[in-house]
């Protein structure tokens, strides 16, 4: 799962994730132009994420609760800072 952004005035804001089968799912049966797709026609909007100050139980339990393989992890100001995943 790859998170997906856009350029804020501090850095990186989240505004979807790009997992496998998302991709996997907006190509199935194309015989030609996947390659060219946006990364926006296939993400799905970013829904669940945590803050980096977050208690590592938080952190987990959003995880759980996201049904994802990752979650994004935020800073205080809301900008990406790494994931959240399990191995």
């Amino acid at each position: 799962m790859l998170p997906v952004v856009t350029a804020g005035d501090g850095g990186a804001r989240v505004v979807g994730v790009l997992r496998y089968r998302d991709a996997f799912a907006a190509t199935y049966d194309r015989d030609e132009g996947h390659a060219s797709m946006p990364v926006a026609a296939a993400m799905t909007p970013a829904t669940s994420t945590c803050r980096a100050s977050d208690s590592l139980g938080v952190g987990l339990r959003q995880l759980r609760r996201s049904g994802d393989d990752a979650v994004p992890v935020l800073d205080d100001q809301g900008y990406l800072v790494g994931m959240l995943s399990f191995p």
